[in-house]
């Protein structure tokens, strides 16, 4: 019967931690209001795990869906056949304006190293 009370008191605190405004409050908060309900150190820790276990899940399971959402089967061949101008906007919308200057940076310092190396053979001959 102990063992019934328990784990109906444990799913209480479990969708108390899922609450979205419980949610909000610190962990000291959460803690301390399930301290004050009666709960152990160790029910408030399997508590706060299940939870964790149990959100991280769900997060997952939605940042999957999101992603199968997003999902365009012709993106790329749409990119592909798409003017330069396009191309950027498509590679700055993907990628990120950061992998856009890397790549620029790094194309610069290819053809600045092609052009030296270009420099020391004629001046070798």
């Amino acid at each position: 019967m102990a063992a019934l009370r328990d784990l109906s008191l444990l799913q209480k605190c479990e969708d108390f931690l899922l609450h979205p405004t419980v949610r909000a409050l610190s962990l000291a908060q959460r803690v301390d209001f399930l301290e004050k309900k009666g709960l152990s150190p160790e029910e408030i820790t399997q508590c706060l795990k299940s939870v964790e276990r149990r959100n991280g899940l769900s997060q997952l399971a939605h940042r999957t869906a999101e992603g199968l959402v997003e999902m365009k089967p012709s993106g790329s061949e749409v990119a592909a056949s798409a003017s330069p101008f396009q191309l950027l906007q498509f590679v700055v919308k993907k990628y990120g304006l950061v992998t856009l200057l890397l790549a620029l940076l790094g194309y610069g310092y290819a053809q600045f190293r092609r052009r030296k190396t270009q420099q020391l053979l004629l001046q070798h001959e």
